[in-house]
């Protein structure tokens, strides 16, 4: 695994706060200009982007973390193989057993793809 590499440039400030409608998370974002043009230019990959993930520290403080994954050039796998128990448009699935405690669980039939609302 790389060292993390933190976003110059960039400073993040994460807050919980009360509202009319409830508690809601706001996090905001600082940008110096100069520092984060020479980081982004440093680190964009072939496509021109530069990826984040934000994240927060053991001590409670947001900050931003260079994404540096890249995808696998093992000409045996597809770049974008799916993951989990996926099926072509169309199909159906067939939810892997679920357990409890060890126990197995009925989770019900199998689901339509057309079914899933998204």
């Amino acid at each position: 695994m790389s060292d993390k590499i933190f976003a110059e440039g960039f400073f993040t400030e994460h807050k919980t706060m009360n509202g009319r409608n409830g508690e809601f998370q706001i996090t905001k974002v600082s940008v110096k200009v100069e520092e984060a043009i020479a980081f982004l230019q440093k680190h964009k990959n072939e496509k021109g982007y530069v990826n984040f993930d934000l994240k927060t520290a053991q001590s409670g403080k947001a900050y931003m973390e260079l994404n540096q994954w890249k995808p696998s050039n093992d000409q045996n796998t597809p770049q974008s193989a799916p993951q989990g128990n996926l099926a072509p448009t169309g199909g159906t699935v067939k939810p892997e057993p679920h357990t409890i405690a060890g126990q197995p669980i009925d989770t019900g039939d199998s689901i339509s793809l057309d079914q899933i609302p998204f």
